[in-house]
């Protein structure tokens, strides 16, 4: 696995990450005590999931909160406002009158917008990558 930090500033840091099956994004608070959020492009859609802090009792120990849709989301799907709403809403296949979505929101901090926007427009650029080695036949993720 091979690990590259892209981003650190405000108490945010992003990682990119790269395993045999495909690169990843992580944005993390620097403590790792607050959010952990995963961004993984699959098949021209992209999963996200969040993690955060589980319980006041338990401070540092991050519970995960979203299950990766088997669908995944396309990017407009996934927005965050300047004052840090983390909006995830994916659509659904269904019939052309029923617009049916499922995700979930977060409120961050805004020191994450900068970060998040970051990170989409790298997993945006991973998608085309690796969507160009399969092309080619390359090795995905080599």
């Amino acid at each position: 696995m091979n690990t590259t930090e892209l981003y650190r500033a405000n108490g945010v840091v992003v990682f990119e990450f790269n395993e045999t099956h495909g690169p990843y994004l992580v944005v993390v608070d620097d403590a790792m005590s607050l959010y952990r959020i995963t961004f993984v492009p699959r098949d021209g859609k992209y999963s996200v999931g969040i993690a955060a802090a589980w319980s006041d009792d338990c401070p540092g120990k991050l519970a995960n909160y979203s299950e990766y849709a088997p669908h995944g989301c396309s990017l407009d799907e996934i927005t965050i406002d300047d004052a840090g709403l983390l909006v995830v809403m994916s659509k659904h296949d269904t019939a052309s009158t029923v617009d049916f979505r499922s995700g979930f929101t977060a409120q961050l901090s805004p020191t994450f917008v900068e970060p998040i926007r970051m990170a989409l427009n790298r997993v945006a650029e991973l998608a085309v990558q690796n969507s160009d080695v399969a092309d080619t036949g390359g090795n995905h993720g080599a």
